[in-house]
């Protein structure tokens, strides 16, 4: 993927509620890769969650990847 500004990134990015609090969160796709990615802060360290592979098999996921970030507890 080409690299994007940072005010391109900032249009990518949304909020993804969980129980343990807000996780920014992306969804970028490019010739033929996508990225999901989630990460919030905790204790003064980041958590960072992300799945990469084939565009048609992240789509896929996707749902189990939203599920699986709303699993995280602290």
């Amino acid at each position: 993927m080409p690299p994007m500004s940072p005010a391109a990134i900032a249009t990518q990015v949304a909020p993804l509620q969980t129980e343990s609090g807000t996780f920014a969160s992306t969804d970028i796709a490019g010739p033929g890769a996508r990225t999901l990615a989630a990460w919030t802060r905790r204790d003064g360290r980041v958590w960072f969650f992300k799945a990469t592979g084939p565009g048609s098999a992240v789509e896929k996921e996707k749902p189990n990847f939203v599920k699986f970030i709303q699993s995280v507890r602290f």
